[in-house]
């Protein structure tokens, strides 16, 4: 019974062999997984690396287009900005001396002489064959005409013609021939030898070429907007009054009107005292000109205030009609532009832009900064006043005396000072209004200094005219005393 019991060795021998196959068969088919997975790993990587090598030129070749796209970005901007630069600060006639110069340096100039010198010939050679030509049509033509005459005029006429036709063709045969001309200077430059020059001076020249090829047509686009409409501005003066009407330009921001902005009102435009009256007062002696840098979409609604029957401004010219400096950001009153004489010619502005280009020939006052503005004085924007009598100034000084005995501020009259002094270049036969501007040129006011100079003018014909009584007084007196 007890050995019943337990298993025969020969199992337990069978049993452990069968669970040592089951554990050797698992241990081969792992091994044989890991084999496959290696071999697996191995050849993907094998893959991998065969495409990065396959696929590295193609990533080289994208990274450097990239680097050579960025290059060329940077560069377009830095020359944009180098071009707008030099745009700016430089205009284009000074830049074609600068490349006339480079160009100098750079031997190029030889070249350019020596090109122009064959140009010259070419057109000397062919004007040569136009006037042989011409020549020739005019032999045939009197050798014709003098064959109608043979046949016409007998035989007297045909030897006398004869006769004079072999006397000129002698005299040309014995006549000298003419001196050959003397060498141009553009023959005697194109013969100089040629220098070589610097590689920067060639450098220096391709580059700016290069610019002015593309800065001429900008430049030619921005001159349709910068410079005015037309070379005449104004339609030509009659012939009547040629030479006997002065023409007054008159500025419109500061010295007739003032625009401000506040936040409750917004924008808001006030008109000096006394500046219907000055247009009034000027228009009987002066073809008045009102020259703004404003759009007449605002400029004409203004005008209209200040001068509601359009009689007193004979010409109204605008931005557009300004002169715009690219360097400056400034619209200049080109005078020249106006088809006037600049002589006759009086502009009243307190901008210096405005003048900037004829200063000789603006009467230059102290801006109006409108109700309570300091300089140019205050003065309610809507006020008016009459204008002061020709002899200058006595209303204007009376109104000041009484401001100031009143403690108020002192009303703005320098429109209405200003008649006077106008009246007087426009009435006392001036020649030249230039010489009255230089005359009164660093005057903080003109009408002040007109008025100073004025009364002493006056004291002193006072007492030359006291003077010339003093010597009959003197004898009356010598002649009572015996």
């Amino acid at each position: 019974m007890l050995d019943m019991s337990f298993a025969h060795p020969g199992a337990a021998g069978e049993v452990l062999g069968s669970a040592a196959e089951a554990r050797l068969q698992t241990l081969q088919a792992s091994s044989e997984g890991a084999a496959m997975g290696a071999a697996a790993d191995a050849a993907a990587a094998a893959t991998g690396a065969a495409a990065a090598a396959a696929a590295s030129p193609k990533s080289a070749a994208r990274r450097a287009l990239s680097l050579a796209t960025d290059a060329a970005i940077v560069a377009g901007l830095c020359a944009a900005a180098a071009g707008g630069y030099l745009y700016a600060r430089h205009p284009l006639a000074e830049v074609e001396a600068m490349l006339a110069d480079a160009r100098e340096r750079a031997g190029y100039a030889a070249e350019d002489r020596r090109r122009a010198a064959a140009e010259l010939e070419a057109a000397r050679a062919l004007e040569a064959e136009a006037a042989a030509a011409a020549a020739a049509a005019l032999a045939a033509a009197a050798e014709a005409q003098e064959g109608r005459g043979r046949k016409s005029g007998g035989g007297l006429f045909g030897k006398r013609r004869a006769a004079s036709k072999q006397q000129q063709q002698q005299q040309q045969q014995q006549a000298p021939p003419p001196p050959p001309p003397p060498p141009s200077p553009t023959d005697a430059a194109a013969d100089a030898p040629a220098t070589a020059g610097s590689a920067p001076a060639k450098a220096q020249a391709w580059l700016l070429e290069r610019y002015l090829s593309l800065a001429r047509p900008l430049d030619a686009k921005v001159r349709e907007y910068a410079d005015p409409p037309c070379d005449r501005l104004l339609p030509d003066l009659p012939p009547e009054h040629q030479g006997r009407v002065k023409t007054l330009v008159v500025d419109l921001e500061g010295v007739l009107t003032h625009k401000a902005w506040s936040r409750g009102r917004g924008w808001s435009v006030y008109k000096r005292p006394g500046a219907s009256e000055f247009l009034r007062a000027a228009a009987q002696y002066y073809e008045v000109v009102v020259y703004t840098s404003e759009p007449n979409l605002y400029a004409d609604p203004v005008i209209n205030r200040l001068d509601p029957e359009r009689q007193c401004v004979a010409y109204r010219l605008y931005r557009q009609d300004t002169q715009y400096t690219p360097g400056t950001g400034a619209h200049v009153r080109d005078l020249s532009k106006l088809n006037r004489d600049l002589s006759q010619v009086l502009l009243l502005a307190c901008d210096p832009q405005a003048w900037a280009f004829q200063p000789d020939n603006a009467l230059k006052l102290r801006p109006w900064h409108g109700p309570g503005g300091e300089a140019g004085g205050g003065g309610g924007g809507e006020q008016q006043q009459q204008p002061p009598p020709p002899g200058g100034g006595e209303a204007s000084k009376s109104s000041a005396a009484a401001a100031a005995a009143n403690g108020t501020k002192q009303p703005d009259t320098t429109l209405l000072d200003l008649i006077p002094f106008l009246q007087m270049v426009a009435t006392k036969g001036v020649a030249d209004v230039r010489d009255v501007v230089r005359a009164y040129d660093g005057e903080p006011d003109v009408a002040a200094a007109f008025r100073r100079r004025m009364a002493r003018l006056a004291a002193r014909k006072q007492q030359q005219q006291q003077q010339q009584q003093q010597p009959p007084r003197a004898q009356q007196a010598a002649m009572a005393g015996r």
